[in-house]
């Protein structure tokens, strides 16, 4: 079995864990183990095509689990500019973008109950565990844009979704509501090495 990372191994109840550098290789190695895979292993694989076998089937989360985010549940939007290795990834720019939708009261409970439902948490043996979130948020009928599927920052009442782009940032949150409020938080630059304040 490839395997990229050559000091780890996993291995844990009836899995067998490897550790790829890139989806291509993972999604190659998944149709080479199990070509006939399920929708559950398919989110566990990533989604594309392997270069051997056919496209994995689009994955559809249970209908329970869509939330529809519009003008009638978001009181308030959020941008907050980070440093990419803040998650880390690496972006053309160096940031992330991320967006948060603040729900109203009602609605707010009713998105903490489906986060919590949504979450599959998978042990790692000593490494601690991992969760993969099962949850899609919705925004006129479409899927919300988030460049980091696999980050979960939702919770405290409101949805967060990560962006590359400042400009994707404000087109989504304008998507979802043209007359909500937006906060953008950009934190200043620290001064280059060698230059004082």
């Amino acid at each position: 079995m490839q395997c990229d990372i050559l000091e780890i191994r996993g291995y844990g109840g009836k899995k067998v864990i490897t550790f790829l550098f890139n989806d291509q290789d993972a999604n190659d190695l998944a149709r080479a183990v199990c070509p006939a895979l399920t929708p559950d292993k398919v989110r566990m694989a990533g989604q594309g095509a392997g270069a051997k076998g056919a496209p994995l089937p689009p994955v559809e989360p249970p209908l329970n689990m869509l939330f529809g985010i519009s003008c009638e549940n978001v009181t308030k939007v959020t941008i907050i500019r980070q440093k990419d290795s803040w998650l880390h990834l690496h972006t053309p720019q160096g940031f992330i973008y991320l967006l948060f939708f603040q729900l109203n009261p009602k609605a707010g409970d009713r998105f903490e109950t489906l986060v919590a439902a949504s979450r599959k948490f998978h042990p790692l043996g000593d490494a601690g565990v991992y969760y993969q979130p099962q949850l899609t948020v919705t925004a006129n009928g479409k899927p919300l844009q988030n460049d980091a599927p696999g980050a979960d920052v939702n919770g405290g009442g409101s949805i967060g979704t990560i962006l590359f782009k400042e400009q994707d940032a404000y087109d989504a949150a304008r998507a979802v509501c043209p007359t909500a409020p937006i906060e953008s938080i950009i934190p200043p630059e620290p001064p280059a090495q060698g230059q004082g304040r």
